[in-house]
């Protein structure tokens, strides 16, 4: 006996065993009115008996539309961030019958090509640009347009809409909040200052330095890669410093997980000896000892917003824009106990 996968069901096995076209089997399992209820029950029917399914990838072939597929891009999905917004895009999808694919691409160029030419051949319905570089795709980007609606989330991407929130101001005024506070040393750990999401966020803090007469010190900026151990040393080598920052300044609470445990190995304690301040307000930030005094961003308005906007081109059959938009929300301070009084 031969062993394998299962030959899947088709058309033709659904109207062979309820007697009728394959034509007709296709317009009545696409809902169509034309047929009398006693033919519709008996191809129903057929094929609930032999378990058919649709393929919706030759559907779309076939008809010369699209899947019912729209692709999520994430640059790094060990950072929590990217896990809570992708379960709000994905319910919202869900919710317009298309599903939710996964292009996890490590912040490789080269990779990302390689998923929009497949998405282009599968004739997937749509992309979304989570925050992330594109400047070395922007040709593939352009390319893939032609046959895919897009929208952005915190990705400057020209001819794209782009769903973002206030974050240069919101990076200014938690560290505004840090000067009250009576810091002048205000350190700053990130990743990726390219990316416009963190460049945004590393500017605000700047501004907010030089709004109050405190000089920008090189030292206390820290730049390197987009991972946990990465902002864990950047943060160990800050805290080295013979005149060390009072504060730091984490642009996500990916990164404020790293400076925590860097504090805590060297025998420092927070607040007490370091203060911390992050962004986003992800579920990790209740979780952090102490509570992280943030900024929250509103993932689930930004997550519907991007869907109904990529929905609607969809169904508009739109995929160059001629007028791209640019949607802004609003942050939310949320401050917690993180953060020490110097005055």
């Amino acid at each position: 006996m031969a062993f394998g996968a299962k030959k899947p069901t088709t058309l033709m096995d659904v109207a062979n065993k309820a007697g009728v076209s394959v034509s007709t089997v296709s317009k009545v399992l696409k809902n169509s009115e034309q047929f009398k209820p006693d033919t519709v029950k008996i191809v129903r029917e057929a094929a609930r008996e032999l378990n058919y399914n649709p393929n919706i990838l030759a559907r779309g072939v076939v008809m010369g539309g699209h899947t019912p597929v729209i692709s999520f891009f994430v640059p790094n999905i060990m950072d929590p961030f990217f896990a809570e917004f992708v379960d709000h895009v994905e319910r919202y999808l869900r919710a317009e019958d298309y599903l939710l694919t996964l292009c996890l691409f490590n912040e490789d160029p080269q990779i990302m090509s390689g998923y929009l030419k497949f998405l282009m051949q599968i004739r997937a319905a749509g992309v979304i640009f989570g925050p992330c570089r594109v400047d070395e795709c922007l040709e593939d980007i352009r390319t893939a347009q032609e046959f895919m609606s897009m929208v952005s989330i915190q990705s400057d991407i020209p001819g794209i809409s782009r769903v973002d929130i206030t974050g240069e101001q919101g990076s200014f005024e938690i560290v505004e909040y840090l000067i009250r506070n009576g810091h002048k040393k205000i350190g700053f750990v990130g990743y990726g200052y390219h990316m416009s999401v963190m460049r945004a966020r590393l500017i605000g803090y700047k501004r907010a330095l030089e709004h109050n007469g405190i000089p920008i010190r090189e030292e206390y900026i820290a730049e390197g890669q987009h991972s946990y151990d990465s902002c864990y040393q950047l943060t160990q080598k800050m805290l080295q410093l013979p005149d060390r920052p009072t504060a730091i300044q984490c642009p996500t609470e990916y990164i404020a997980r790293a400076v925590y445990k860097a504090i805590y190995d060297m025998g420092l304690k927070i607040p007490e000896d370091i203060s911390v301040v992050g962004f986003d307000n992800i579920s990790i930030a209740t979780t952090l000892y102490p509570p992280l005094t943030t900024m929250s961003q509103p993932l689930d308005d930004m997550a519907r917003i991007a869907v109904d906007k990529i929905i609607k081109l969809i169904k508009n059959e739109q995929t160059r824009e001629e007028n791209p938009e640019t949607i802004i929300l609003e942050h939310e301070f949320i401050i917690r106990d993180s953060v020490k009084s110097l005055v």
